[in-house]
């Protein structure tokens, strides 16, 4: 609600807020991969597919993060998989009936689908000013944008709505 707010505000006046005007890639705002010479106080976690959901279980605990986004082998983005997942599988009791030491990143995405069907991966690119990134945060549901080459959806990075509130309020 606060986010929603705070959003609204700067979207007002943007001319007021000439930061707003940036893009993201030259602000210290979310994690980014080392193939962008962005120096990042994390570091971005990546899956594939074929991976063992475990993995990436062990990843969003360790790290404390919220998403990792799944890619092929040329590491172009194919979805995400998100801490929401794990809840909306756990809460249709779909882990009950599975070996969870047997599951692929790629089985899970599939009951997730089942379960709640398909959804829409949202992306921004590194030249997208901060107000751009801004409005898709500010979109009921959102939570997070991978940040993407346009032409192969190559990985850079990750913004989450945490990283804006801290960026904007820090």
């Amino acid at each position: 609600m606060m986010y929603l707010v705070l959003c609204s505000k700067l979207q007002e006046q943007p001319e007021g807020y000439p930061i707003l005007r940036n893009q993201i890639s030259s602000i210290p705002i979310g994690t980014w991969s080392q193939h962008t010479g962005r120096a990042s106080t994390r570091q971005l976690r990546t899956s594939g597919l074929s991976a063992p959901l475990i993995t990436c279980l062990d990843f969003l605990l360790e790290d404390r993060i919220s998403s990792i986004p799944i890619v092929d082998d040329n590491g172009s983005l194919l979805d995400v998989y998100s801490l929401s997942d794990i809840m909306a599988l756990a809460e249709n009791d779909v882990y009950a009936c599975i070996e969870l030491e047997q599951l692929t990143v790629e089985n899970a995405l599939e009951l997730q689908y089942q379960v709640n069907g398909r959804r829409q991966c949202h992306t921004c690119l590194s030249t997208s000013t901060l107000l751009e990134v801004l409005d898709q945060l500010s979109v009921p549901g959102v939570r997070r944008l991978v940040v993407i080459e346009p032409m192969t959806r190559f990985v850079q990075g990750i913004i989450s709505l945490r990283d804006t509130i801290t960026f904007l309020v820090g």
